[in-house]
């Protein structure tokens, strides 16, 4: 009998992450300025 396939998680992430700059994207959607700041971390 054949054993099933294991589902691997996937890897996490290999950029840098900034959950503050994050925050302020999503409560600023209609802003540009901190999607701006972000994109340039």
């Amino acid at each position: 009998m054949a054993k099933k396939p294991v589902a691997k998680t996937p890897p996490a992430p290999t950029y840098p992450v900034n959950p503050v700059l994050e925050a302020a994207v999503i409560a600023h959607a209609e802003e540009d300025t901190p999607r701006l700041v972000y994109a340039n971390w």
